[in-house]
């Protein structure tokens, strides 16, 4: 669904290190493993849309809503997470983010945090999936191509199951 999403967006690109592997996901594993696919300059060194951090290498930043970034020091390795990736954090309706007790529980986050500005844009992943349940229409909340591929695959729908 992410790579029917992103198509004809060339600033975006979807990677599958945590679905080639097994076990466990932790966002910190991806995160290096990311890091690792990426690697230093590169061509990306001619687009001048690639950031680069203090070690010369691509900027990874990782986008969550302010909900989960509250959690984010009972995460495995949340300096691990901070040394690897920048993180923008997003606002969401009733879930302020307070940047400076999150810095307090992980120091290595000072800096590094971004919130970005609240978008009212009342969407959320249990609501489609809820729709989808009800078969109540979910046009004009996810793409249309991620709507075919929900409607191909029969995902969400009441009694389909894996």
């Amino acid at each position: 669904m992410l790579e029917r999403a992103i198509a004809g967006h060339p600033a975006f690109a979807v990677h599958r290190v945590d679905v080639e592997r097994a076990g466990p996901s932790y966002t910190v594993d991806t995160l290096a493993l990311l890091r690792a696919e990426l690697g230093a300059a590169g061509a990306a060194a001619h687009d001048p849309r690639t950031r680069w951090d203090d070690a010369g290498r691509r900027e990874l930043v990782f986008v969550l809503g302010a909900d989960a970034a509250r959690d984010l020091p009972r995460w495995r390795d949340p300096v691990g997470i901070a040394r690897l990736a920048r993180l923008a954090v997003l606002s969401r309706p009733g879930h302020a983010i307070d940047v400076e007790a999150l810095t307090l529980a992980v120091p290595a986050l000072s800096g590094r945090i971004e919130v970005l500005p609240e978008r009212q844009i009342a969407i959320s992943a249990t609501e489609i999936r809820q729709r989808v349940a009800e078969n109540r229409s979910i046009r004009y909340l996810v793409p249309d191509a991620v709507r075919a591929y929900i409607d191909e695959h029969r995902l969400y729908a009441r009694g389909a199951g894996p």
